[in-house]
């Protein structure tokens, strides 16, 4: 479904994991809205066919050609790094901003992003501030 997906919408597929009930991937639009519509398209055509058939199989490891090219260079040793365990810190620092919806990076890219995004207020504490004296 995938494939046919990517073969009908100008979206471009760099990664993929398909986990029992879900999907995660990461995709670039080459158009505005291409994206939700390939997504769209391709939940609904699944689901369609699931229900239809009670079967489904995992065309993903036999068609690599489904992934595009990286738009930039992988650091080296990048399958290495991805499948590393994260330290406390750091897996403390992204669980919180996953609860606060701020970016996660160095703390430089990470003030950038929030602000170009509109996120600052992901930044400051929660609350109030305090009054001064």
């Amino acid at each position: 479904m995938l494939g046919e997906g990517l073969r009908r919408y100008p979206v471009e597929l760099f990664a993929l994991t398909l986990m029992p009930n879900h999907w995660h991937l990461i995709l670039r639009p080459e158009q505005d809205s291409m994206m939700g519509r390939m997504l769209r398209w391709v939940t609904a055509t699944h689901t369609q066919r699931y229900h239809a058939h009670w079967r489904w199989t995992n065309k993903a490891d036999r068609e690599p050609r489904l992934l595009s090219p990286w738009p930039i260079a992988r650091t080296p040793n990048w399958l290495q790094r991805v499948n590393e365990s994260l330290s406390e810190k750091e897996l403390g620092a992204l669980r919180q901003c996953v609860s606060r919806g701020r970016p996660y990076g160095n703390q430089e890219w990470t003030q950038a992003e929030a602000q170009r995004s509109g996120l600052s207020y992901t930044l400051r504490p929660r609350g109030r501030p305090r009054k001064s004296s």
